[in-house]
C-alpha cells in the first residue's frame, strides 16, 4: 500500500490556478492577433503602419524608427528673406520749392477753418494732409532713393495701389493760390482715375536743380534705372484725379542681387488721399493778409484747377 499524498496547500492551489489562467489569457490574445493578421493577409489588405516618436524602450512590428530612447530631430528653421537695402524717403503733397497751386480738401473730421492758425515755416497743406485731408486735384509725391549697403539696386516698376475709392464730400478747401518758381525733376504722372503711370522724363530747367538733394533719376525703368549708396536719385510723382476720390499707395519694385523686392509708400491705414470730384461746391479758404496767423474764406470751388 503506497504512501498517502499530502493535501495541497490552499494558497498554492490558488497561485497555480491564477498562473494557469494568465498563461491562457496571453495565449488567447496571441491567437486572436495572429488570426487578425492572417485575415488581413488573406483579404489583401495592407499592413498597418506604425511610426515611432518620442522616447522609450519600444520595438514596433513592421514599423520604422525602431529604437531605444529615440531623439526627435527638429527641422532646421528656414532662412529669413534678405533685408531690402533700398531706402526710400518720401514727402507729400507739395512740390519742391514754391508750390503754386496744390490745394487740400478737409473733411468733417478735420479742423474748423475758423480755428486754424498758421505757423511760420510750416506748410499748412502738409499738416492738413497728415490729419486726413485729401489733395484737391493734383498732388506731388516726391521721394529719394538710396542704398544702405554696397549693392546696385535696379528700379523696375512704379506701381499704384488703390486701397479704397469713396465719394465723401469735403467741408472746405485750403487753396492758397501762391507760388514763385519752377523745379527740375524726373517726373512720372499718375492718373488715379485709370489708374495708369506715364514716364514724363526730366521736367523743368536744369538751372532749377537743387544741388543739396540727390540728382533726378535718369534712364528708363529697368536695368538703366539704378541707384547705389554713392549714386542716389530723386523721383517726383504727379498724382492726379478728376473723377473720383481715392486712398492709395505706391509700390516701388526693385531688383537687388537677382531678387525682386517691393517697397510700399502709403498703407491702407495711412494712405495718400486725392479727391477730384465734388457733389456740390465747397467753401475755399486762402491767406488773410490782415491777419497772417489766420485764414479766411475766399469763395468756393467745385472742380480742381488741374482738371479744367
Amino acid at each position: 500500500m503506497g504512501q498517502p499524498t499530502a493535501p495541497a496547500h490552499p494558497v498554492g492551489r490558488l497561485l497555480r490556478s491564477r498562473w494557469l489562467q494568465g498563461i491562457g489569457a496571453i495565449a488567447g490574445v496571441l491567437a486572436v492577433g495572429l488570426t487578425v493578421l492572417y485575415a488581413q493577409r488573406q483579404a489583401g489588405e495592407p499592413q498597418p503602419s506604425f511610426q515611432q516618436s518620442g522616447s522609450g524602450n519600444v520595438g514596433i512590428h513592421d514599423g520604422s524608427n525602431n529604437c531605444v530612447n529615440c531623439r526627435i530631430e527638429q527641422a532646421e528653421p528656414s532662412p529669413s528673406a534678405p533685408l531690402n537695402p533700398l531706402a526710400v524717403n518720401a514727402t507729400w503733397p507739395t512740390a519742391h520749392g514754391c508750390d503754386p497751386a496744390t490745394a487740400v480738401a478737409v473733411f468733417s473730421d478735420g479742423p474748423d477753418p475758423r480755428t486754424v492758425r498758421l505757423v511760420r515755416g510750416e506748410d499748412l497743406r502738409i499738416r492738413l494732409a497728415q490729419e486726413g485731408g485729401a489733395v484737391f486735384g493734383r498732388g506731388f509725391l516726391r521721394f529719394s532713393l538710396t542704398v544702405t549697403d554696397d549693392s546696385t539696386v535696379e528700379i523696375v516698376n512704379l506701381r499704384p495701389v488703390i486701397f479704397r475709392r469713396t465719394n465723401t464730400q469735403p467741408m472746405w478747401i485750403w487753396s492758397p493760390e501762391g507760388g514763385c518758381g519752377d523745379s527740375y525733376n524726373r517726373v512720372f504722372r499718375l492718373d488715379l482715375d485709370e489708374p495708369s503711370m506715364e514716364d514724363m522724363g526730366l521736367q523743368g530747367p536744369e538751372e532749377m536743380r537743387d544741388t543739396e538733394e540727390p540728382p533726378p533719376a535718369g534712364g528708363e525703368l529697368g536695368t538703366t534705372f539704378h541707384v547705389t549708396r554713392d549714386d542716389p536719385a530723386m523721383v517726383e510723382i504727379w498724382a492726379e484725379a478728376c473723377a473720383g476720390t481715392y486712398e492709395w499707395g505706391l509700390d516701388v519694385v526693385s531688383v537687388v542681387r537677382g531678387e525682386q523686392r517691393v517697397t510700399r509708400l502709403g498703407t491702407a491705414e495711412e494712405p495718400y488721399r486725392t479727391i477730384g470730384v465734388l457733389s456740390e461746391p465747397a467753401p475755399a479758404y486762402g491767406w488773410d493778409l490782415d491777419n497772417l496767423e489766420a485764414i479766411k474764406r475766399t469763395g468756393e470751388q467745385d472742380r480742381p484747377y488741374s482738371c479744367e
